[in-house]
C-alpha cells in the first residue's frame, strides 16, 4: 500500500469527528470526500458541505474532479462566523454596501496549512485600491 492522504479537519469539523488528523486513501476528490463522511457519518457530513477544501494549500471545489495524490494534505475549514445578520454576516464577511465593502474588502483569514508560521501561509496579499471618483485627474 502507498503513502495516505493527510487530512486535516478544523473547528466543528474536528469536533464532528472526534479527531482533528485523519489518514485515508488517495483517489478523485469527490471519492475521498465521499469516504470521509462514510467514516464520521452526522453531523460531519452535512458540516463538510459548507467548508472549504484546501488540496495542498490551494482551494478547489468539492466536485471538482482533482486527483488527491499520495502524500498530499487535505485541510476542512469551516466557514468563520461572527456578529448578527444575513449569509455575510454568517459567512463571516463584511456587508458589500456602504463603507468599505464589496469584493475588494474580503478577506479570508486562515490557518497556516505547511505547520508552523512563515513560508506562503504566512503571506497576505491584498488587491489593488479599485479606482473611483475620488482621484484626481
Amino acid at each position: 500500500m502507498g503513502v495516505a492522504v493527510r487530512v486535516r479537519m478544523f473547528a466543528a469539523l474536528r469536533e464532528a469527528a472526534g479527531t482533528g488528523e485523519a489518514e485515508i486513501d488517495p483517489g478523485p476528490l469527490p471519492d475521498v470526500l465521499a469516504a470521509l463522511c462514510s467514516a464520521y457519518g452526522e453531523p460531519f457530513a452535512t458540516r463538510l458541505a459548507i467548508c472549504t477544501v484546501l488540496l495542498d494549500g490551494s482551494a478547489v471545489r468539492h466536485d471538482e474532479p482533482v486527483d488527491v495524490a499520495e502524500g498530499a494534505e487535505l485541510a476542512l475549514l469551516p466557514p468563520v462566523s461572527g456578529g448578527v445578520g444575513g449569509d455575510e454576516a454568517r459567512l463571516g464577511l463584511p456587508p458589500a454596501s456602504g463603507g468599505v465593502g464589496g469584493e475588494e474588502a474580503r478577506l479570508a483569514l486562515l490557518p497556516p496549512v505547511g505547520g508552523g508560521a512563515g513560508g506562503d501561509e504566512a503571506e497576505l496579499a491584498l488587491p489593488p485600491p479599485v479606482s473611483g471618483g475620488a482621484a484626481g485627474g
